[in-house]
């Protein structure tokens, strides 16, 4: 499977776990010069702007982020005062099939510590965590 197609299942099936979870979620479409993120996913008071990426290995490595996705996220943070935890990415590990969350800030957090240019998936909450703390939130 070419990369386009494995990129564009991997969005689908958050999608579907998006959806499964309550949430109204939006696809945006393709542009070949870049887009600011993948998904953007509403439910109750929270609105996530995620990138969906896939990661064939234990770690994910921050070459994978584009320029553009670097800018829209800080762009969505610093003049639209969307909360930096409702912004990242939805990473797919393919050695264990599942999804764990890297938010923005700890993106920007750890580039500008200038600790490493990867992080492995024990570094990083898992997607369903990630989930249920913003269920509670929602609730309360």
């Amino acid at each position: 499977m070419n990369n386009k197609k494995l990129g564009n299942n991997t969005e689908y099936e958050l999608l579907k776990k998006m959806q499964g979870n309550g949430y109204w979620t939006h696809l945006l479409a393709y542009n070949p010069y870049g887009q600011p993120f993948d998904i953007i996913a509403v439910r109750k008071n929270i609105t996530l702007m995620l990138d969906v990426k896939h990661c064939n290995h234990d770690s994910f490595s921050f070459n994978n982020i584009q320029e553009n996705q670097k800018m829209s996220m800080a762009y969505a943070v610093n003049r639209c005062l969307v909360n930096p935890k409702y912004i990242g990415f939805a990473i797919y590990f393919e050695e264990v099939k599942e999804w764990y969350f890297l938010s923005f800030k700890y993106y920007q957090d750890t580039i500008n510590a200038d600790i490493r240019k990867s992080l492995n998936r024990r570094n990083l909450i898992h997607f369903d965590e990630y989930l249920e703390i913003l269920k509670n939130e929602i609730n309360n």
